[in-house]
């Protein structure tokens, strides 16, 4: 047995969560949804920022974990660079109108 972390056993990256309205109810459906960043879990209005597994955050979180977090995502430990995700940033934009 190895003591180190394989990515192989990492769970999926997270997803922005979608509520519908103010009611903090879950929906499927695009009406009135924002996207939230799963750290702050405030509307992600800017860049959607993600460690090199996946693991997304608002800018503004990953600001912070790269202060507080000595440079390392939260989630899975890894140093964390400036990586956008533009797919998720269009997916979002692109539901919006």
């Amino acid at each position: 047995p190895t003591d180190s972390l394989s990515t192989d056993s990492l769970p999926p990256p997270p997803i922005l969560r979608r509520w519908r309205g103010t009611g903090g109810a879950m929906s499927d459906s695009n009406e009135d949804e924002t996207y939230e960043c799963p750290l702050c879990f405030v509307p992600i209005a800017g860049s959607i920022m993600q460690c090199k597994n996946g693991h997304i955050s608002c800018e503004g979180c990953h600001r912070d974990c790269k202060e507080k977090f000595q440079g390392k995502c939260p989630t899975c430990n890894i140093p964390l660079d400036d990586i956008r995700n533009r797919a998720l940033e269009e997916m979002r934009d692109r539901l919006a109108k």
